[in-house]
């Protein structure tokens, strides 16, 4: 059974946190210089 302390110890996994934190601005910042992003298929019409 978790207990107050497990759930609030953040500091365990900090330099995770940290990476996955930075990671969501670094996507739009990419996009914005022209990164490499997987085009959607489309259907083709007749």
């Amino acid at each position: 059974m978790l207990t107050v302390c497990d759930v609030s110890n953040r500091t365990e996994f900090q330099a995770e946190r940290r990476h996955m934190m930075q990671a969501w601005p670094d996507y739009p910042d990419g996009l914005r210089r022209g990164a490499d992003v997987l085009p959607f298929k489309t259907r083709r019409t007749s």
